[in-house]
């Protein structure tokens, strides 16, 4: 089970419960009914430090249950958009196409690939 790494939500900011997906391997966000959902804007965005706690622990009993790996609190801003490069990645998808084209070239994701 993975460690309850929880930092504190900073003022004006949110967070977000991510896992994976143990049968498609593929992000997943916490909803609020407690549900998990590949669709990022699906996520509650949680703003207060006990409920990232509580919805944590939820989190931990999906991966008890092996319906998630690896659930942890990532920080964003009071939308739901990650304030890291690695959790924009992953909200986002893979950073290139097949042939090796930019799936994003219009974004800050875009530099990353190649």
């Amino acid at each position: 089970m993975s460690s309850n790494k929880f930092k504190t939500i900073a003022a004006g900011q949110g967070a977000l419960v991510v896992a994976n997906s143990l049968k498609t391997g593929r992000t997943v966000y916490l909803t609020e009914s407690s549900n998990w959902s590949e669709c990022m804007t699906d996520a509650r965005v949680i703003n207060d430090d006990q409920l990232a706690a509580e919805q944590l622990l939820v989190a931990q009993h999906s991966e008890q249950e092996n319906e998630v790996v690896g659930p942890y609190l990532i920080a964003t801003d009071t939308t739901g958009r990650a304030n890291h490069i690695r959790e924009l990645i992953r909200q986002c998808g893979p950073t290139v196409l097949p042939d090796s084209k930019p799936l994003y070239p219009n974004t800050i994701i875009a530099g990353l690939a190649g």
